[in-house]
């Protein structure tokens, strides 16, 4: 599988997809293939999906597999018990952003949905 360059406290380093879980990684091959989507960068968003440099999915810094949807559909989302809101600083949810707690819709599902919200904003 391909590597990503990184830099880190200690210089350059490469970050195999393999540390990613399998689920994001066949994510991250999925969605490259268009010519408006790239994946990594620095900081918050490093393991981001980004159509137009925009992020759209991603993986938190504990894992967790994290979607920017409508309004609509993260309250629907909420509302079935399929996410919580996602808070990168406690106490501060971010509009729209979602932590995905279930496994109903796939991933795939879901990153279709947030690609298509985040590329017409």
């Amino acid at each position: 599988m391909t590597a990503k360059r990184s830099k880190g406290a200690a210089g350059s380093v490469w970050r195999a997809f393999d540390e990613l879980t399998p689920a994001f990684a066949a994510l991250i091959t999925e969605f490259t293939n268009s010519p408006r989507v790239t994946y990594g960068g620095r900081g918050f968003g490093g393991r981001a999906l980004r159509v137009d440099g925009r992020i759209f999915a991603m993986l938190d810094s504990r894992g967790r597999f994290v979607v920017k949807v409508p309004r609509a559909r993260a309250d629907e989302m909420l509302a079935r018990g399929q996410a919580v809101n996602f808070e990168p600083v406690p106490g501060r949810p971010m509009k729209e952003w979602l932590v995905v707690t279930g496994s109903t819709p796939s991933w795939l599902t879901l990153a279709r949905e947030a690609y298509q919200y985040v590329a017409n904003l």
